[in-house]
């Protein structure tokens, strides 16, 4: 089946804004950790399967790989996935859920930061002009409500900055070490080493009152939704 770019980035935007909803609701119930564990565990059991289905469809071994790519691959999981997860879960403790969504958009910011850094990927005038101004939006609708909010709020804005910068760090990581790589295979692979990173931490802080059933629904389509059906499109794009 042919892509649509397009539609996928529109796919994309409303899953993961979707996302911020559905950790704000979630995470008072399970913690960070615990959240991110489930997230990342349920985008794994869906994620795993296609992988291999979709590789005995092309006839090869679903676990092929050049020496050395499936710790590239897990190391991707926790860049772009545990530890952004867990800065988001954070700030959902604290901070509204459009007030994440609008720092997230900084991820382009910090992405075209480190890929000129580190891939000399240097962006145009025009480009760096769209830039500012969005990082100007950003500061401009978000700026009230997070002087109102006291000194946890402002913590809580410099622990979710953290994730857009995962986000632009693990974009040109992907980029040096993993392209040409099978989307299916780097998408399931690096759930795999976000929640084996996870494992722990999640187990020793698990709520001791059994998280509510709503939150369940959310974090179950954070892993199935905003996780594992969204990678697979942004690991092709």
């Amino acid at each position: 089946m042919k892509s649509n770019p397009g539609m996928e980035f529109v796919f994309l935007a409303a899953v993961w804004g979707g996302s911020f909803l559905f950790m704000r609701v979630a995470a008072p119930s399970f913690g960070p950790f615990a959240l991110m564990l489930v997230r990342c565990g349920v985008a794994t059991i869906v994620l795993v399967p296609i992988a291999w289905l979709l590789a005995r469809s092309q006839g090869r071994p679903a676990t092929a790989s050049p020496a050395g790519t499936w710790w590239r691959i897990g190391l991707s999981g926790v860049l772009n996935s545990a530890l952004p997860f867990l800065c988001f879960g954070y700030a959902a403790l604290y901070l509204p859920a459009g007030v994440s969504s609008l720092f997230n958009a900084t991820t382009p910011i910090f992405g075209a930061l480190i890929a000129w850094l580190w891939l000399n990927d240097r962006p145009t005038v025009w480009r760096a002009a769209g830039l500012a101004l969005g990082l100007a939006g950003v500061a401009v609708i978000s700026f009230g409500r997070i002087q109102a909010g006291g000194a946890a709020v402002g913590w809580a804005v410099l622990v979710l900055l953290g994730g857009p910068l995962c986000y632009g760090i693990a974009g040109s990581y992907t980029r040096r070490y993993l392209s040409g790589v099978d989307t299916a295979r780097v998408a399931a692979g690096s759930q795999v080493g976000a929640a084996l990173f996870l494992l722990l931490p999640g187990l020793l802080t698990w709520p001791e009152t059994a998280p509510r059933l709503s939150a369940w629904g959310h974090a179950l389509a954070l892993g199935v939704v905003s996780t594992g059906f969204a990678y697979l499109v942004f690991f092709r794009l």
